[in-house]
């Protein structure tokens, strides 16, 4: 997931330089991806009760 997302965000970096970004100062843009599995599951996750018989 991370190589993929880095691979999007390099081909998106001249888009970023015609505005100025990164600046003057020589500051490289790295792209960190987390996953917040609490958050992830919030609105995706049920507790079905079976009834047997």
């Amino acid at each position: 997931m991370q190589e993929d997302f880095d691979d999007r965000l390099k081909a998106l970096l001249p888009a970023l330089n015609t505005f100025g970004f990164p600046s003057l100062n020589d500051t490289e843009l790295r792209p960190q991806t987390t996953i917040d599995v609490e958050s992830l599951l919030a609105d995706n996750t049920r507790i079905l009760v079976h009834r047997r018989g």
